[in-house]
This record gives C-alpha cells, sequence and structure tokens, in this order.
C-alpha cells in the first residue's frame, strides 16, 4: 500500500460468509507521532494483522487489539500482536475476524514497552454487518 497517502476511511473487502479484509488507517491521536496503514485479513477461523507505519522507530513497538476506540476510550488488550520493527508487523490471532468488526475494536501501536501508555498510532475497526 501506498502510505504516502492513506485513505482515513476504512475498505472492508466483504464475501458471501462476511467481511474478509479491512484496511485501516492508523494515526496518533494528535497525528505528529506515526501513519500508516493496518489490514486485519480473515484466514480461516483465525485472524491475520498486518501493520505498516511509517517513520519507522529505532526500537520495538507494542502493538494490539484493543476494545474501545482510539478517540473515546481506549479499554483492555484483546489481542497481543508481534511487536512492529522497522515499521512493520504480522501477527496471526487465533480468533475469528468477526469478534473484531463489531465497532468496538481497534488496532494501536505502542511507543516502546518502557513507554507503554503513549501510543504512536491508531485504528479503528468499522462495525460490519
Amino acid at each position: 500500500p501506498d502510505l504516502r497517502d492513506p485513505t482515513p476511511t476504512p475498505v472492508v473487502t466483504v464475501s458471501p460468509e462476511g467481511a474478509t479484509e479491512i484496511t485501516v488507517y492508523m494515526q496518533a491521536p494528535n497525528g505528529d507521532w506515526q501513519s500508516g496503514l493496518a489490514i486485519v485479513r480473515a484466514v480461516g477461523e483465525s485472524t491475520e494483522v498486518s501493520i505498516s507505519i511509517k517513520p519507522p522507530q529505532p526500537n520495538a513497538q507494542p502493538a494490539h487489539i484493543h476494545s474501545g476506540s482510539c478517540t473515546v476510550k481506549v479499554d483492555k488488550v484483546v489481542a497481543k500482536l508481534q511487536d512492529v520493527v522497522a515499521g512493520e508487523s504480522t501477527t496471526l490471532v487465533p480468533m475469528p475476524l468477526s469478534l473484531f468488526t463489531t465497532g468496538n475494536h481497534l488496532v494501536m501501536v505502542h511507543l516502546s514497552a518502557n513507554d507503554f501508555p503513549t501510543y504512536t498510532a491508531c485504528g479503528d475497526l468499522p462495525a460490519v454487518p
């Protein structure tokens, strides 16, 4: 994907069985940390989450799927993702995509393991009927 001009509107690919892939724009709440894309796709009964953000940070950055919303309230961690290294991360989560399409989940990247409360990129996963 082209990260120079990502769309702020999520792109959802749907098959007769339901959502198969969601692409969400990720950015910091004040827009000055990192931005990029999270692609969340169904892989059987699991969910693959691929994150690509810029600029890359020199340290590994923890990433998670949380319940909540980037702008209203970030709640508990629902799934731990592989750390983002050099701006990239891909994780296979042993949960179906349908669990994350209720409109109450987000993908979040934190600054570092030592500065966990600071997040540098966040993207809300949309509700998909």
